[in-house]
């Protein structure tokens, strides 16, 4: 490494987004038909995510549903807002 890059702000792996559900540390593995690999091919190409990008949110939704991944992105866009969520009486936001 020359001196020059020694000045450099560290380089982010991957993507450099963290995601809204926390670390990822775990791995799934999975065989599947090429029909599956190929629509997951499309469909995560159409919203240009990483296949790991993609199956990740896709399971999240599926296992603990919509609203919550919602709340979730919404709480990450208010943080970075400088918006705080405010309670409301009886549990809801």
């Amino acid at each position: 490494m020359g001196d020059d890059e020694s000045q450099l702000p560290p380089r982010m792996s991957r993507s450099g987004r963290t995601s809204v559900f926390g670390g990822r540390n775990e791995r799934i593995a999975a065989l599947v038909s090429r029909d599956v690999k190929d629509e997951v091919t499309r469909r995560r190409g159409a919203v240009g995510m990483t296949e790991s990008e993609w199956l990740s949110a896709f399971l999240e939704v599926h296992l603990f549903g919509l609203d919550h991944a919602r709340k979730l992105h919404e709480d990450r866009l208010g943080a970075i807002a400088g918006i705080e969520r405010q309670s409301v009486p009886g549990g809801g936001v």
